[in-house]
């Protein structure tokens, strides 16, 4: 057969054609596969690293290593191409890697994100191939850093099969192209024309195009091969489109829970984020309440709060909700009977049939129940959405543990709160019996025995001068006694303070405290004409005492600068010294031993009043400790100095 006959002419065109679009369209294919496949590699490590960062800051923060170490491992178990996992404090140090023998030289400065930015992702050539390491702050990088590694080498090996499977399929339409073109005549020509355009549409990328099955047996064969190949080309593009899909609805999950750790915070936007992506318009939560195993209303919308009041006595028959929270997988329930809640939206024209129950789990446990109002045909009833359903349920499950948790920690913060506060008020009471003790007995006692020696002196006649002289040297160290005892009782409560008020107070301490030591005070007041509430007034002052008894201690100052400012409702102090600093970490890792415990003290009195302490030091530089506190309701200075008149020693 001649090269120019028309049946080699009709052969040689369609191979070709079938060839180069064939090949085309997989190279398009390839190159749409590989894109999805990296940027599904990506969100899946952008996805790890946040569920890390975000679901589990609480273990991060608390170094929960053994918790830590589990996720990782269940992480690496789920995933055969993670390659590593490993999680840096604010340090830098590692908290938990899976490389056995540490981290390999130069990973960790690999990936460095950006102070105050967000996760960065990079792509890192290594003697195992290219990994893709996300770098994911906690907290902001206040609290770390999550980095995850995913091997690249498992999306192109899903990408060569796929590849190898398309040229394989184009392999076969074109030998079947070139056999039928031998049978085709003059009258084939058309109907080859139009397989020309339908082939170039789909390399075009437009898979829904189909070949006309007509003519005869050969064009019909040929049609066939092209429509398998279209197909199968689209069937692979909608699974991984599909795929896709669910990550981003994940995605979307764990950043509308990420937002906030208050449980109606989590459970509305859950709720709301999960209803957008099944286009749904409403439905409810309940939590199973620790002990009795009931199940409580926890979230609504688009729903009315009827629904919810409790059932006639009569209705006992447990509701299939019981039975799906057994399950532990989202089910659709189709039959108002099985739902006293359907049966009423049923009965009130209400707005569905039937719902999707989805059971809210963290690990084995069971920890609610999420039902989505749907109608019939718009219910998520295939395998693949209650599948996707089941994972949301529990991501959602895991940010109620953490919400839990959170809540749980809160209330055992505001505890410890109120059992300082008691303390620090406990301990300023004891200040003021001890004071009143000592100038009520120990004072009192060596002013009489003063007055008495003074008698004694004078009754000797003047020849006793050696008595006489032994008499003033008791007297002098009776003196001398009894200011010490008045400087004691004025530093356990100062009568400055209650009288006067925080300005006059700090003023008197630092200079009778600071100048005998040859250290100049400068002290600089603005808007504190009135007096301020008495446990403001007297836990500025004892933060401000605690801070120039340190100066006076430690400082080897020469001078201090104390500043007092009230301004917008909010009270500010500042002291400031020039002496030789000290290491600020060194002290407060050292509070076991009893360093620091002042600064602790310090800490304690300003968070009780709502306040923000703030201790800048460098060794050789000196020292600056601020403080900020709102203030309460000002107190009239008459009515205050009525108050304090019966706890409060004078001296004499």
């Amino acid at each position: 057969m001649h090269w120019k006959s028309l049946r080699f002419r009709i052969a040689a065109v369609i191979v070709a054609l079938t060839l180069v679009l064939g090949l085309g369209g997989t190279l398009r294919a390839r190159s749409d596969l590989t894109r999805i496949a990296h940027e599904e590699l990506e969100k899946r490590g952008v996805t790890i690293a946040r569920d890390l960062a975000v679901q589990h800051a609480d273990q991060i923060l608390v170094n929960d290593i053994y918790t830590l170490y589990t996720l990782v491992n269940d992480f690496l178990l789920n995933n055969p191409d993670l390659r590593y996992i490993f999680i840096l404090d604010a340090q830098g140090r590692v908290l938990v890697t899976t490389f056995p023998d540490g981290l390999p030289a130069g990973l960790r400065q690999a990936n460095v994100p950006s102070p105050g930015g967000g996760y960065q992702v990079r792509r890192l050539r290594t003697t195992e191939g290219v990994i893709y390491d996300i770098a994911m702050p906690v907290a902001e990088g206040r609290a770390g850093v999550v980095r995850v590694g995913l091997l690249e080498a498992q999306v192109w090996a899903q990408v060569n099969r796929q590849t190898l499977g398309l040229l394989a399929l184009t392999g076969i339409v074109t030998l079947l192209g070139a056999a039928a073109g031998f049978a085709l005549g003059t009258f084939l020509t058309r109907p080859l024309s139009e397989l020309v355009g339908i082939t170039q549409a789909v390399a075009r990328g437009d898979l829904r195009q189909k070949a006309a099955v007509k003519g005869s047996e050969e064009v019909e064969q040929l049609a066939l091969a092209f429509n398998r190949m279209t197909e199968a080309l689209a069937t692979s593009r909608d699974e991984l489109l599909r795929r896709n899909e669910e990550l981003s609805a994940l995605n979307a999950i764990a950043v509308a829970v990420g937002q906030s750790l208050e449980m109606d915070t989590v459970l509305g936007a859950a709720l709301a984020k999960v209803l957008e992506l099944m286009k749904l318009h409403a439905g409810w939560i309940f939590l199973l309440e620790d002990g009795d195993g009931r199940l409580t209303l926890a979230a609504r919308q688009g729903v009315n709060a009827d629904l919810f009041l409790p059932r006639l006595e009569g209705s006992s028959e447990p509701c299939v909700c019981q039975r799906i929270l057994q399950s532990g997988q989202a089910r659709l329930v189709e039959s108002v009977e099985d739902c006293p809640r359907l049966k009423q939206l049923a009965n009130n024209g209400g707005l569905g049939t039937c719902h999707v129950s989805v059971p809210l789990r963290s690990g084995d446990r069971v920890l609610g129940l999420m039902n989505l109002v749907c109608n019939g045909e718009g219910c998520p009833s295939n395998e693949q959405n209650l599948r996707l359903l089941t994972a949301i349920g529990h991501q959602i499950g895991v940010a109620v543990e953490n919400a839990r948790l959170y809540r749980e920690l809160q209330h055992k913060e505001a505890l410890r709160g109120e059992l300082v506060k008691k303390l620090i008020s406990a301990q300023e009471e004891e200040r003021r019996r001890i004071a009143r003790e000592l100038h009520d007995q120990y004072a009192q006692a060596l002013t009489a025995l003063s007055m008495s020696i003074e008698a004694t002196e004078r009754a000797f006649p003047e020849n006793q001068a050696p008595l006489k002289s032994q008499l003033e040297s008791i007297k002098t160290l009776t003196a001398r006694t009894l200011d010490q005892t008045y400087d004691l009782i004025f530093d356990l409560r100062p009568t400055i303070l209650d009288d006067l008020g925080l300005v006059p107070a700090v003023r008197w301490y630092a200079e009778s405290r600071l100048e005998p030591l040859g250290v100049s005070v400068h002290l600089e007041t603005e808007g504190l004409q009135e007096r301020l509430s008495p446990e403001l007034e007297t836990a500025c002052y004892r933060v401000i005492q605690e801070a120039l008894l340190n100066i006076a201690k430690h400082a080897r100052a020469r001078h201090v600068s104390i500043r007092l400012s009230l301004a917008q409702g909010r009270l500010q102090a500042r002291v400031e010294d020039d002496g030789q600093g000290f290491d600020l970490e060194a002290v407060r890792r050292s509070t076991a031993s009893g360093r620091g415990m002042g600064l602790l003290g310090m800490q304690e009195r300003v968070e009780l009043l709502g306040g923000i302490l703030r201790i800048d030091s460098v060794p050789g530089h000196g020292t600056r400790v601020w403080i900020e506190v709102p203030i309460g309701h000002q107190v009239d200075k008459e009515s205050y100095q009525h108050e304090q008149a019966d706890s409060r020693p004078h001296r004499g």
